[in-house]
């Protein structure tokens, strides 16, 4: 957790992070889109509703991090908003995020990688590409995801500035 030199995968899913454990990417699972954080109805602290402690401990500052959520985030509001307020959160730490997709007919990166293994693909090759494809917010934010990204940003604690240049770079698109 404190080496910001090492790419850290977050997925949706237990069973999704062993699979990206099994070729060697350091992955943390979610158990749902949301449980990155504490609700708001919960007794824990305020900085837990935002993002649990034991995320905000890591040295999130430089450190590439593929948010990998499953396939539904492109019809699924709740999901983007769900990966727009993590990945926010994570910008405001410090962490250069970046979103992985894969073809839309595999609904987790497990999947995926199972079809291509019935493919005879190299998996080490095909996750090398898509951590090399994988897209910063101004490439990935698309103009129907305006919404959850109003709201990921009315829901995230971040500076001003920080604020500004999310919008910012969401417009240049």
């Amino acid at each position: 957790k404190d080496k910001a030199n090492k790419p850290i995968w977050i997925t949706e899913g237990e069973k999704k992070a062993l699979k990206l454990i099994q070729h060697n990417r350091y992955t943390i699972a979610l158990s749902g889109v949301w449980n990155f954080k504490a609700g708001k109805d919960s007794e824990s602290s305020e900085e837990d509703k935002e993002l649990f402690l034991e995320l905000r401990e890591f040295n999130w500052k430089g450190r590439n991090v593929y948010l990998a959520f499953d396939m539904d985030l492109w019809f699924n509001p709740l999901v983007r908003q769900a990966l727009y307020i993590l990945s926010f959160n994570l910008v405001g730490l410090g962490a250069i995020v970046k979103f992985v997709s894969w073809d839309k007919s595999n609904k987790g990166i497990d999947d995926y990688l199972v079809n291509l293994s019935k493919q005879e693909k190299d998996l080490e090759s095909e996750l090398t590409n898509l951590e090399d494809s994988a897209k910063d917010l101004r490439h990935f934010a698309q103009p129907e995801h305006w919404e959850e990204i109003k709201k990921a940003l009315l829901k995230v604690n971040i500076t001003q500035l920080k604020a500004k240049e999310l919008v910012n770079a969401i417009a240049q698109k």
